[in-house]
């Protein structure tokens, strides 16, 4: 991921929260895309909690996005996909 010099400060600052940086760190870890539901799981954290500083990290562009269906499940519908780096 290529950042400007000005967002970078930005990215570092948002790292500064420790549940985010929580988050962080946990997101990294894995070999594979995490959901929002796994992230929140790892962490003991509710899921709003989780989705909202996971949102602020893909806003940051320390995370993408990458939307699949882990369900299973078919047709519209499959929400949010799992966040990696």
């Amino acid at each position: 991921m290529e950042q400007s010099r000005e967002a970078q400060p930005s990215a570092v600052a948002a790292l500064d929260e420790p549940t985010r940086r929580r988050l962080y760190d946990e997101v990294i870890r894995q070999d594979e895309p995490v959901s929002r539901d796994e992230a929140a799981a790892a962490l003991q954290l509710p899921r709003t909690t989780a989705a909202f500083h996971l949102n602020q990290l893909v806003e940051e562009d320390l995370l993408d996005v990458d939307y699949q269906r882990r369900t299973g499940r078919a047709g519209p519908g499959a929400g949010r996909q799992p966040h990696h780096l």
